[in-house]
């Protein structure tokens, strides 16, 4: 009786450890087994070999790769044909399995072990006293050594066929005439099928990175590396056909591939470049944070296709973050078609289109507008007394904090690059090509006129104001001296500049439009309506005070230069045209008519075109008309005065 508890408590410790088992790899097999054993007779005193059929379960529990572990069922039917008792009997097996595995090629699977647990032989005996069958059960323990080989069709699949020796701990003389020793041979062959309780696998994926990303950056890590992936290929053989992948769901855009391998053999690893496809959601980090992403690896593991998905933290800067390493990366900033600052350059440039003097420069007025309207919606540079600009900009280890132009218009403040960066969006929301200067105490934006050296030559009394970068002429504003309005921040720009060229200071000149290249624009936007915008009659206003400013300094002395030769030589043709030129040129229209009208007294035919380029450029095509006939009466054959005359006769169809 108390073989026979024990019996059952082994079988019921079997069944709850396999139930208990977590995240493994187990391998299950039912098969046909066949057991080898000696039967003595009258005839054969020495015995004879019997064959006993029965049926296999197993179940292995993999562990390191190596050992595995499991119960194991065994059932044999015994013909009374093969016994002396005369009658059936069966025997069953319930133990466990340890066993060692060893994979030497993908598919070969070699297999050695030990088993061992309770039996039970139950058969019937002759009761000489009643003379009656009556069935009998035996408890006792046995024990076996095996080997295995088997070939692996699919990671799911292995067909085995293997040898063992048994042996049963006999004590009853009913079980001793089944087999006089008790010990005997088997033979099995079976198919196996392997799973993971949990659908793991064998594929682990770590991932490096020197530093966080930079948000600001988020396009650009689709074609530069920010990391390296490791792929560990821990499977039961080599992979083939590998790809490797990333996504980390809103926060990117796409799943992207990090790169691919032929072959990956077992237990050896992959190290590939990190690439990621972020989306603008990782513009949200206001502070550091952390991307929680998957590699995915698909793979072939003996022709089967597989597919692992591993968990990876990205950890990631905020979004003002920026490292001075290549001052280029400043462009990422510079963002034109963003919302807030699409509506504010949009309302300046429709003030400026009506009140445009077509003798200056279309894009230095343009900028004018630009700048006034900013200054004064209430926008002014203070040295940031948390990451101040002369501190941060020069050192390329420090980690700085630079505002996105529509932060700098809501906090209505900044430090010099973040007003320069703000002002640089607005002029290339309008199509206006920048440039910037990162000096040690000021921020310089640059503005492209549009225009040649012999242009500009034709337009400005000096070029002492102009850089000249590439083909084209432009203008630098110092950023350090915002609030002064346009003409005296253009000024301080020069001055700086100069500056810097004079001492042999080390800076860089970033053309926007080269550094996006690289660098492309974050695009951030809040998306909210700016509420606070200055009136356009102010505005008016104040950029009419820097237009006085600059057309008397511009054009103020070569004015008085021809004023003073006309007092002192007298009325000529020549001179009154030129101050005419001069009165276009600074878009003092008035002026420039008064001198015209006092050229074309003199006959001169270029004066009377001139004052109908000005009344057509005034919508008064009836005295356009009048100037053009005027000047063909005289000269017949005006190219000039035939082309205006033609213009303004299909205006006055019209």
């Amino acid at each position: 009786m108390q073989s026979k508890k024990c019996f059952i408590k082994i079988v019921y410790t079997l069944f709850l450890g396999i139930y208990s088992i977590g995240a493994l790899e187990i391998g299950i097999r039912a098969n046909p087994d066949f057991l080898f054993h000696k039967v003595i007779t009258e005839k054969e005193p020495e015995g004879i070999v019997k064959t006993a059929p029965g049926f296999t379960l197993n179940a292995d529990v993999n562990f390191f790769n190596f050992l595995s572990v499991g119960p194991q069922f065994n059932l044999y039917w015994i013909s009374k044909n093969t016994t002396n008792t005369g009658y059936d009997a069966q025997l069953i097996d319930a133990g466990i399995a340890l066993s060692g595995f060893y994979i030497p090629l993908s598919r070969l699977h070699l297999r050695a072990g030990l088993a061992g647990g309770g039996y039970t032989y139950a058969t019937k005996f002759l009761n000489t006293e009643t003379q009656k069958e009556e069935p009998t059960n035996y408890y006792k323990f046995w024990y076996k050594a095996f080997a295995e080989v088997g070939f692996r069709l699919s990671p799911l699949i292995t067909l085995i066929g293997g040898v063992s020796f048994n042996s049963h701990i006999m004590e009853s003389d009913v079980i001793r005439q089944f087999t006089p020793t008790g010990n005997r041979f088997g033979a099995h062959l079976s198919v196996q099928f392997t799973f993971n309780t949990e659908k793991t696998d064998g594929i682990t994926v770590n991932l490096a990175q020197d530093e966080p990303i930079f948000p600001l950056f988020a396009r650009m890590y689709k074609e530069n590396s920010f990391g390296t992936l490791t792929i560990l290929n821990g499977e039961s053989a080599e992979i083939r056909n590998v790809t490797i992948s990333f996504r980390a769901g809103d926060y990117t855009a796409s799943e992207m591939l990090c790169g691919k391998a032929d072959l990956i053999k077992r237990n050896q690893s992959l190290q590939i470049p990190f690439y990621a496809d972020f989306s603008e959601a990782v513009l949200n980090f206001s502070e550091e944070g952390q991307i929680l992403g998957e590699v995915v690896v698909t793979y072939e593991l003996l022709g089967t296709k597989k597919t692992s998905v591993e968990s990876v933290i990205v950890p990631s800067y905020n979004r003002n973050a920026i490292r001075w390493t290549d001052a280029n990366a400043l462009a990422a900033f510079i963002s034109p078609n963003s919302a807030e600052i699409l509506e504010m350059s949009k309302y300046f440039v429709g003030i400026a289109r009506d009140e445009l003097r077509s003798g200056l420069n279309r894009n230095q007025q343009f900028a004018m507008y630009l700048f006034e309207g900013t200054r004064l919606s209430g926008v002014n540079s203070v040295p940031s007394a948390e990451t101040p600009y002369m501190m941060y900009h020069t050192d390329s280890e420090k980690i700085d904090a630079i505002q996105h132009p529509f932060q700098t218009l809501a906090f209505k403040t900044g430090d010099y690059d973040d007003v320069g960066l703000l002002y640089a969006a607005l002029l290339e929301s309008v199509g206006i090509s920048t440039a910037l200067i990162p000096l040690a105490e000021d921020f310089i934006v640059l503005f492209d006129l549009g225009i040649s050296e012999t242009q500009a030559g034709a337009l400005f009394s000096s070029l002492d104001s102009l850089l000249a970068l590439g083909d084209t002429m432009w203008i630098p504003i110092s950023s350090a001296y915002f609030k002064e309005g346009f003409i005296n921040s253009w000024s301080k720009g020069v001055n700086a500049v100069n500056m810097a060229l004079y001492n042999e200071e080390n800076f860089e000149l970033i053309l926007t439009n080269d550094a996006w290249s690289v660098y492309p624009p974050s695009g951030l936007s809040e998306g909210k309506q700016v509420s606070d915008k200055p009136d356009a009659l102010i505005i008016k206003k104040e950029v009419e005070k820097e237009l006085l400013r600059y057309i008397s300094a511009e054009f103020g002395p070569k004015i008085a230069e021809l004023e003073d030769r006309i007092r002192t030589e007298g009325e000529s043709v020549s001179s009154y045209n030129s101050l005419g030129l001069l009165y276009v040129r600074a878009g003092l229209y008035d002026q420039a008519i008064a001198v015209y009208t006092k050229s074309a007294k003199l006959k001169s035919p270029a004066a009377m075109v001139n004052l109908g380029n000005i009344a057509v450029l005034q919508k008064d095509f009836k005295t356009a008309k009048t100037w053009f006939s005027n000047a063909l009466s005289i000269e017949s054959e005006n190219a000039s005065a035939k082309a205006g005359l033609e213009r303004v006769l299909v205006e006055l169809a019209e």
